[in-house]
């Protein structure tokens, strides 16, 4: 089955929205293991506007 130009570029966003929790949470559990917190807060801030990102592509 293939999909539109449309479909396939949305759902490679959503795929690079995953990766984006993916990578806050990973920098989050640095943090929390003593990397720092500053390192902590942009870890979630990473976390908070990839999830946000990735849910509002998935609505479309």
């Amino acid at each position: 089955m293939s999909l539109t130009k449309r479909e396939a570029k949305k759902r490679q966003m959503v795929r690079t929205g995953y990766a984006g929790l993916g990578i806050g949470a990973l920098v989050v559990l640095y943090a929390l293991t003593g990397g720092g917190i500053i390192l902590g807060i942009i870890g979630v801030v990473i976390l908070v506007i990839a999830g946000w990102a990735t849910r509002a592509l998935r609505s479309l």
